[in-house]
């Protein structure tokens, strides 16, 4: 009776311990970062397998997925995600059906940010614009527009080709008026993701003369 009830215990806690558990090495990634899944508890079969999906998904819907090969625990490496709600899910003996195991996630854009050296220019200086946490696509960009244009219109642009971080010299004639740099991410002009609004305006310019008062034939001096 002892030898049963040893043996259903032990027999119980090795189910629990076969439980399938998986974790992702975040809660939260910003786009262009890899997503790192642990995974432990499996059964051990080749066809088991985990895939990362949109979290309102079906159980049955995979997207990027990779096997397992028999191992029953590791790690699996899968490439980055568009913003949204994401869900890593654990399907034993390539069963689409029944997801075994599951842990959501979440995927962003940074909270980047844009300003100009100044805020106020005279015609013909140039304008530069800083830019910080950009996410890093190759097609990033920066314009400078009439403030009141639609977002989706550019005009004199440049791209931030990966960088993060960084300061981009805007040099085209910019008539007097209210301006703004624009952020764009990943060359969605329809978008904009910062902006930064600065005016351009003619100098105070001035003239005199030397004298108020002048003889007939005396020269004038401005």
């Amino acid at each position: 009776t002892r030898l049963a009830l040893f043996l259903c215990f032990f027999g119980f806690v090795g189910s629990l311990a076969a439980q399938p558990v998986v974790s992702t090495n975040k809660a939260a990634y910003l786009v262009l970062a890899p997503i790192v899944v642990t995974y432990s508890g499996l059964s051990g079969d080749a066809n088991d397998y985990i895939t990362i999906v949109p979290a309102n998904s079906a159980d049955n819907v995979w997207k990027e997925y990779y096997k397992t090969g028999g191992k029953v625990s590791g790690t699996m490496n899968f490439l980055p995600q568009e913003p949204g709600s994401y869900e890593a899910r654990v399907h034993l003996r390539n069963n689409d059906n029944v997801v075994s195991a599951r842990v959501g996630f979440t995927v962003s854009y940074p909270n980047s940010t844009i300003a100009t050296d100044k805020t106020a220019y005279l015609v013909l200086e140039p304008v530069t614009v800083t830019y910080s946490n950009l996410p890093g696509y190759p097609d990033d960009y920066i314009t400078i527009v009439l403030a009141n244009s639609a977002d989706n219109v550019w005009k004199e642009y440049y791209k931030a080709a990966g960088n993060k971080n960084g300061t981009m010299k805007f040099t085209a004639e910019l008539e007097p008026g209210t301006y703004e740099a624009r952020l764009h991410f990943r060359n969605e002009d329809p978008v904009v993701r910062a902006r930064a609004r600065f005016t351009v305006s003619f100098p105070n310019s001035t003239i005199a003369t030397d004298k108020a008062s002048y003889a007939v034939s005396e020269p004038v001096t401005v």
